[in-house]
């Protein structure tokens, strides 16, 4: 089976969960398209994304496309979860950049674009909203090659753009004129294409590949537009993914190479990591080496055995079958794995860094002395799950120090805050894959609980850290 794992990324609120329902919906996947309001969507699967309508942690779906089987990666919007985003691009062999016609290219599109670009990651641009009064076509189109990237091949013309009977029009390259619009963009970027275009005419196969080839190389970003809403221009888009996108080589004979891109607690607390399939094959109660590599420099490695691997096939579920290369596969067994580690043999070593370090620092005390323990055991699960949160403890004194990649947001906690730098008391502290599990949860003082609050100091700003309380 061939596989291509995409992502889908945006602006907050540009329409990504909404697209990913409908690319799901045409596929015949659901049979219902699921609303972000009203918290029905495949991806948004914590309380807290459906109580809010956003999204926290990253989403895995798939669906098929002929012989193409294509996993999506539902990412967050709002840069408080960056460190989601981050470890999604690691594993993709594509994206969908979802920009709004009415809104345009907002700050953190282009802070996207550019991590995707450094990756190296083949991107096509989906233009959403075309439905919507204000859209733009022209206008957004130059400022996307101002901002975003210089060479964006456009794929579909819209109609009654602005308007509810909008309509998306795809450009066949069949179509002479549109051919040699997009070969004048292929040419800037090669000297042979640029050849073989002066010394004669290129057919629509010739076109056609050299487009896929520098789609590939991240050289120029197709332009798809359309509506998640309405559909208009999806249908467009799902072809381009598997055409443009999509290996149709693949291999089983290497040696195994995965890399662990989430780390999710199941209901009796055990620990469940997501990983993508880069070469061999993954099967259950293999015995598999996990590398890992440090801020130092240096590499671990432990070993672990997998006591079932379940690999994603329609929607969100997922059946009991071993997992080959451009899999995406939830493993469980491995106890010891944590967010960016390598299975089988050490192949990528240690990632640069797309985004900032944290910044923030939350100094959390215990109520009282014999909580010490529990409270940092607490939060060194967080640091399981997102790598950007770093836990020490200074032993003298008992407090416990967190950094992380956000400050606490009221709006996503829900929770007032309180006045104090310092905590008065612990609570319990876990991320949100954590908070249907007892084994997690560090006690409260009676205090905090009558104040139904968190036990960090406010900091200066606006943000969601992921540590805070359970709502009392």
């Amino acid at each position: 089976m061939n596989f291509v794992n995409i992502g889908v990324l945006a602006h907050v609120d540009a329409g990504k969960t909404s697209l990913t329902e409908r690319l799901l919906f045409n596929a015949g996947v659901i049979a219902r398209i699921g609303k972000v309001d009203s918290g029905s969507t495949q991806t948004d699967s914590l309380d807290l994304e459906r109580r809010r309508g956003i999204t926290i942690q990253s989403g895995v779906v798939s669906f098929p496309v002929g012989d193409v089987h294509v996993n999506v990666i539902d990412t967050p919007g709002h840069s408080d979860f960056v460190a989601e985003v981050e470890r999604a691009l690691r594993v993709l062999d594509g994206a969908v950049l979802v920009v709004s016609a009415v809104e345009g290219v907002q700050a953190r599109t282009r802070v996207v674009m550019r991590s995707l670009m450094r990756l190296q990651i083949p991107t096509l641009i989906f233009v959403n909203k075309i439905d919507r009064m204000g859209a733009r076509y022209d206008e957004l189109l130059q400022s996307m090659r101002e901002t975003l990237v210089a060479s964006v091949a456009v794929m579909s013309t819209v109609s009654e753009i602005g308007t509810p009977s909008a309509r998306s029009l795809p450009r066949s390259l069949a179509d002479s004129n549109v051919r040699e619009q997009v070969a004048s963009l292929l040419a800037d970027n090669s000297e042979q294409f640029m050849n073989a275009c002066v010394f004669g005419d290129i057919s629509e196969h010739e076109c056609r590949d050299e487009l896929i080839r520098q789609t590939k190389a991240s050289s120029i970003c197709p332009v798809f537009f359309g509506s998640a809403i309405t559909g208009v221009g999806v249908e467009d888009l799902t072809h381009g993914i598997v055409a443009l996108l999509a290996d149709r080589e693949t291999s089983q004979v290497g040696r195994l190479k995965a890399r662990v891109f989430k780390i999710e607690r199941g209901p009796n607390g055990e620990k469940i990591a997501y990983a993508r399939v880069h070469d061999g094959v993954l099967h259950k109660r293999d015995r598999v080496s996990m590398w890992r590599h440090k801020d130092d420099g240096s590499t671990t490695c432990s070993d672990g055995r997998v006591s079932a691997v379940r690999v994603f096939e329609d929607g969100a579920t997922v059946r009991e079958m071993s997992a080959t290369p451009g899999a995406i596969a939830k493993l469980w067994g491995l106890t010891e794995a944590r967010v960016g580690d390598e299975l089988g043999s050490s192949y990528g070593g240690n990632p640069t860094a797309l985004f900032a370090p944290p910044t923030l620092e939350s100094l959390v005390k215990p109520k009282r002395a014999e909580q010490k323990g529990e409270l940092f055991t607490a939060i060194q699960r967080l640091t399981e799950q997102d790598p950007l949160i770093r836990a020490n403890r200074d032993e003298q004194s008992g407090r416990s120090r967190s950094s992380s990649m956000a400050k606490c947001r009221r709006r996503s906690s829900g929770q007032p805050w309180p006045t104090r730098s310092v905590s008065r008391s612990s609570s319990a502290i876990r991320t949100p894959s954590m908070w249907n599990d007892p084994s997690a949860r560090a006690p409260r003082s009676k205090r905090s609980i009558r104040a139904g609050r968190t036990s960090f100091g406010r900091p200066s700003g606006c943000g969601w850290n992921r540590l805070r309380s359970v709502p009392a």
